[in-house]
């Protein structure tokens, strides 16, 4: 995203509180992350977390709460390609919004000016968190925070959100996650802009003990959705289907891992309404799939809202396998 003058006017007009930030985001990780630097950014800022299902109803409620002096951010989330041509006509009309995604189905929202989405930057996989990041700093409102924190904040949610902690070993950024589970958004939130305040980005004795007994908890999770996940055929792949209300991603991948005959792992999440797909890197794209029931993500991570379609396609043949259903 080109940062031209009227951008800069914007955010120094939004540091005088001269208007509202408006940040809409992702609820896991990589989607709370962008809203902490952007509580450290500006004074006066609204924020919500949501699923992927839930981003173009948000976003047309936000646009239609907009004033002239305010912005709407979007990170780790993208709109329908309809909504965007809505956001289009507010920033037309006047309205400024800026959106900062990574994912390969969101690619085409870049014939936008408002929007940046990149797979790669840096000669690295990137993330939300690391787009947004790169553009506050250009801009100079992350001054007062320390940047070799900062820094090794922003490369765990990258390294944990693309999946490369676990190419390169590197345990940091799945234990940032852990945290984030097991204290909740608003600790989460609080936390991080602590920590990046400070010279190096390490937990304290408390959250290193909060941890070592949460990575007891989650091993055993992951080894009793393995043993519960049902084995089905669809359109000739072999499948894995489980209930998983959290750890989705461990758990995608400790399935896939431990079953490495299996084209792709199903996770069912009924709480939220939403099926997520995990393969591993050898296997074939789930992102394909997601985006046939309306959903999106990344080529061995994706996700999409329950549909009947999908219910008929994945969670009846799984209940058969246990004899739950006629």
């Amino acid at each position: 995203m080109k940062i031209t003058p009227t951008i800069r006017k914007k955010v120094h007009s939004l540091q005088q509180r001269k208007g509202k930030v408006y940040h809409l985001s992702h609820n896991d990780l990589d989607g709370l992350s962008p809203i902490a630097l952007s509580l450290e950014a500006f004074p006066n800022v609204e924020y919500k977390a949501v699923g992927n299902h839930e981003v173009d109803k948000e976003v047309i409620v936000l646009l239609e709460k907009m004033q002239e002096d305010d912005l709407l951010i979007l990170t780790d989330i993208s709109p329908s390609a309809k909504v965007a041509e809505t956001i289009e006509v507010a920033v037309i009309a006047k309205l400024d919004v800026l959106m900062f995604d990574h994912h390969l189905s969101a690619i085409e929202l870049n014939n936008y000016d408002w929007a940046e989405v990149a797979v790669m930057a840096n000669q690295r996989f990137a993330c939300g968190t690391s787009l947004y990041a790169d553009f506050l700093m250009k801009i100079g409102v992350l001054s007062h925070l320390s940047m070799q924190s900062l820094e090794q904040f922003v490369e765990n949610v990258r390294s944990w959100d693309t999946w490369d902690w676990k190419r390169e070993g590197n345990v940091e950024p799945q234990r940032l996650n852990n945290l984030f589970y097991l204290i909740g958004f608003s600790a989460y939130l609080e936390l991080v802009r602590h920590m990046i305040k400070q010279k190096r980005f390490v937990f304290t004795k408390e959250f290193e003990l909060l941890l070592k007994i949460e990575e007891k908890r989650i091993y055993h999770y992951l080894r009793e959705r393995n043993r519960y996940a049902q084995e089905i055929k669809v359109d000739g792949k072999h499948v894995a289907v489980v209930i998983c209300e959290q750890y989705h991603s461990e758990v995608g991948h400790f399935i896939a891992e431990t079953r490495d005959y299996l084209d792709y792992v199903v996770l069912i999440n009924l709480t939220k309404g939403t099926l997520s797909f995990r393969s591993k890197d050898d296997k074939l794209p789930v992102v394909d799939i997601a985006k046939r029931f309306g959903g999106g993500g990344h080529p061995h991570a994706a996700g999409c809202a329950i549909t009947d379609e999908n219910i008929q396609q994945y969670v009846k043949p799984a209940l058969n396998t246990l004899n739950l259903i006629a």
